[in-house]
């Protein structure tokens, strides 16, 4: 029999995500360490998007479990990028909710899975001058941004800085960040920062180039 059992809060962020580190107790004695990273939000009308590790062995996906509002969730997981499918949680319009994500421990990141777009659950702001930040180090890779367009047509992204430089260029479907251009130095601690409209949250592409 398997009995999961709260070990270690390990982080919390201004975005009320926090990891804790769960040990698996087996009847023979063993045991094995899992994480369960849970995140406050709000829906909004959409899903969101996961990025999944492969295993420590590389064997399997990371993910094991996902609930919302402590409710397994029917979506398929064992995929690279897989989404949580939200509408299908009866929730309605602003409403908060909770998600929890159980993963393997040591599964090729820090935090073991990544949103994509950590936006789509974030409350909006009612002017709709939304900001999202994320956090990370740079390891001389571009991070790839989509860029979506308001109901105007127009791109919806209004501006992006790195440790306080402004990005220029963002005014394409898809838009990288040269942070080596920008002189960030090879691991330097850095802090993304986008302003954009309601409905237009960053979709980011590949994460996991600042997050290791």
């Amino acid at each position: 029999m398997l009995m999961l059992a709260f070990m270690l809060l390990e982080s919390l962020s201004a975005q009320e995500i926090k990891v804790e580190t769960l040990i698996t107790k087996r009847s023979d004695g063993t045991s094995e360490n899992y994480r369960k990273m849970t995140v406050s939000g709000v829906y909004n009308g959409k899903d969101l998007y996961i990025r999944n590790s492969f295993g420590g062995n590389g064997i399997g996906y990371c993910v094991t479990q996902v609930n919302v509002n402590k409710n397994i969730t029917t979506d398929e997981i064992n995929a690279t990028v897989f989404r949580v499918n939200l509408e299908l949680h009866k929730l309605k319009l602003n409403e908060k909710f909770t998600l929890e994500v159980f993963y393997k421990d040591k599964c090729g990141t820090p935090d073991g899975i990544l949103m994509l777009n950590p936006g789509s659950i974030k409350q909006k702001d009612p002017t709709g001058n939304n900001v999202l930040v994320l956090e990370g180090k740079s390891f001389d890779q571009n991070l790839m941004v989509v860029n979506p367009r308001s109901s105007k047509g127009v791109y919806g992204i209004r501006s992006v800085t790195v440790n306080g430089k402004k990005v220029e260029g963002i005014e394409k479907d898809v838009f990288e960040i040269q942070l080596y251009n920008l002189g960030i130095k090879y691991e330097e601690k850095i802090k993304i920062e986008f302003k954009y409209e309601n409905d237009c949250d960053p979709f980011i592409i590949n994460p996991e180039v600042i997050n290791y």
